[in-house]
């Protein structure tokens, strides 16, 4: 595997330049090569776990270009403070039991989640626990990329 560097809005809430996501090289298209995304973007939109996508050397550095083919897959993020930690977990199985899946953060001062949706899971009932949860107050959360 090698990493993949995505461009970031340091300006936005989260204050980061860039991100780099682990992918695994696959072939040359028409010149271009491409690469499948290994991990759940944190702070990238537009990309999702296993999407294809295409990047170019720059300056020594592997750098996005655009993605190719989507995975099918949604990402979503997941801000919890630490004294909301068991308020997460338990509502987390909902979302477990919808198909969902997590790589996890500690940011400054909270838990943070990069939450992975398989296609074909339901999105309307996902974003119904983000929402009940950020009602709640349990988290605060963010569409990293879903494509309905």
């Amino acid at each position: 595997m090698v990493r993949l560097g995505f461009t970031l809005d340091p300006d936005d809430w989260h204050g980061v330049p860039a991100e780099r996501v682990w992918a695994t090289p696959l072939e040359e298209e028409g010149g271009a090569t491409l690469y499948r995304v290994e991990n759940t973007p944190f702070y990238v939109k537009g990309v999702n776990f296993l999407d294809i996508v295409e990047a170019e050397e720059i300056n020594g550095r592997l750098e996005f270009v655009r993605v190719v083919k989507t995975s099918g897959r949604a990402t979503f993020r997941i801000i919890v403070y630490p004294a909301n930690r068991m308020a997460f977990l338990r509502e987390w199985q909902r979302l477990k039991a919808l198909g969902c899946s997590y790589e996890s953060s500690k940011e400054r001062a909270y838990d943070f989640y990069a939450v992975d949706v398989l296609p074909g899971a339901d999105l309307k009932a996902v974003r119904q626990i983000l929402s009940d949860g950020k009602n709640d107050k349990i988290w605060l959360y963010d569409t990293g990329h879903s494509s309905s």
